[in-house]
């Protein structure tokens, strides 16, 4: 019995989901946002011979992936946002250029000789999805940050919990519901 629970545990705790900011899929690492679980790596060939390592993950606000092309050595990536966000900055590990687009058609292009962590935005709103490309293999962003936004229920629960203290307040005023008196 005890062997059985111990090799249960082992197959377990083996195939939990990998979190970390690259993950290593053939002999390169591919840079994913911090916080990520990655969901599918693979290897693949074209049918004109180009060589691509991938690695699927999911992040706090949506799913992503990233992409290398050994062949033509470009790296590239896509982040698809669960709702559409507003005012979208992220952080990048680039080459020389880095260019990052969104679904609106905004184009940022990042300049970090030598490779260094820098950061982008997109101002507006409507964001669902970042699409980036480099021609150096250990390139990616590294973190997305879409503003924190409540959602509509905390403004519900917030607005009920107003209208409840002014009732009491005025309640215990005798402005509405007056309390019978014992007299």
């Amino acid at each position: 019995m005890k062997l059985k629970l111990a090799l249960a545990f082992a197959v377990l705790s083996c195939a939990t989901v990998v979190r970390a900011n690259s993950v290593t899929v053939g002999e390169l690492p591919l840079i994913i946002p911090d916080g990520s679980t990655v969901t599918a790596t693979a290897i693949a060939v074209a049918p004109w011979g180009d060589t691509y390592y991938i690695a699927d993950y999911t992040f706090a606000y949506g799913t992503g992936f990233t992409e290398v092309n050994v062949s033509q050595e470009i790296v590239s990536g896509e982040l698809a946002f669960n709702e559409p966000e507003s005012d979208v900055s992220f952080t990048y590990y680039g080459g020389d250029v880095i260019e990052v687009v969104d679904n609106l058609g905004d184009i940022f292009i990042g300049n970090s000789p030598g490779g260094a962590l820098n950061s982008g935005e997109f101002a507006g709103p409507g964001i669902t999805w970042l699409y980036w490309q480099d021609g150096v293999f250990v390139d990616g962003i590294t973190s997305v940050d879409p503003p924190s936004v409540p959602e509509n229920s905390t403004f519900l629960l917030l607005g009920i919990g107003i209208i409840c203290l002014l009732i009491v307040s005025f309640w215990r005023k005798g402005l509405i519901w007056p309390r019978e008196t014992n007299s």
